[in-house]
């Protein structure tokens, strides 16, 4: 494989029929490989059938993970089994249930969905009030501090999960791909060109997962990881380490693209 399509955010439900045709135009032009894309595909009643969408669209490798989006309208649990199933059923890889992918000979592919967990700075303190609240069954219903915790929870399982499959794929290859939707990062959590403040970052941040990655990296010197995310749908880069850089690609409701195009002949970073 040499080139990987990267998709973060497209929200197919939100495009009408000249903005699909638009978006394969871009899928087709990019002459990819594989594709992997890093969540809010569509609202989980859209859900399979916007996967189905992007799996006639390329018919080559294709791997995702899930955004926050994906399961309004639902719980986290039934979403996560309908899409395990449906990848084994289109030949997809749901890289929140699986392990290590190739892509090549020296670079890997592993991922997880994530979640924001408020640890950054406090998420009592934010004034924001994000639609999951209401929308995603584990959170609909329970007061603040009550969300907060399924908030960790779910960040502290997608931490877990990527560090017990980073550390498998670093026997293999010296160079990973990480795909998640939540940035690891403040730093990293860009929307109009700066950095998210002090109410928003809580809802935008895997803090979790970012120490992790700072532990993971700094004890594996010679490897190096890539971190795709999205969310914000800002752009931005941010590194961290010498040996770990974190892309947050932008989005637009309505306008589903193309986020990055990767030749994987080249260096990562």
């Amino acid at each position: 494989m040499r080139r990987l399509a990267w998709v973060t955010d497209p929200h197919l439900d939100h495009a009408d029929a000249a903005a699909l045709d638009r978006f394969r135009d871009e899928l087709d032009a990019a002459s990819a490989d594989g594709l992997v894309v890093t969540g809010d595909i569509a609202e989980s009643m859209h859900l399979l059938r916007s996967l189905d969408w992007l799996r006639e669209a390329h018919s080559g490798p294709f791997w995702f993970c899930l955004g926050n989006h994906d399961f309004y309208y639902d719980g986290v649990e039934p979403v996560r089994r309908s899409v395990e199933k449906w990848a084994v059923d289109n030949a997809a890889w749901y890289l929140t249930g699986g392990g290590p992918q190739q892509l090549t000979e020296q670079i890997g592919l592993v991922g997880h969905d994530g979640w924001a967990d408020g640890r950054t700075p406090c998420y009592e303190r934010s004034l924001v009030f994000m639609h999951d609240t209401r929308l995603i069954a584990d959170l609909a219903g329970l007061d603040k501090r009550a969300r907060w915790d399924v908030m960790m929870r779910l960040a502290d399982e997608s931490a877990d999960r990527i560090e017990q499959v980073l550390t498998a794929a670093f026997e293999r290859w010296s160079s990973v791909i990480v795909a998640t939707h939540v940035p690891p990062f403040r730093e990293a959590c860009w929307y109009d060109g700066r950095i998210s403040d002090d109410h928003w970052a809580p809802h935008f941040t895997n803090v979790a997962l970012g120490e992790r990655l700072l532990e993971l990296m700094q004890s594996h010197p010679s490897h190096q990881a890539v971190v795709l995310c999205g969310h914000t749908h800002g752009s931005g880069s941010f590194r961290p380490l010498a040996n770990l850089a974190v892309e947050t690609g932008a989005a637009e409701y309505g306008r589903p693209s193309v986020t990055r195009v990767i030749d994987l002949e080249e260096p990562l970073f």
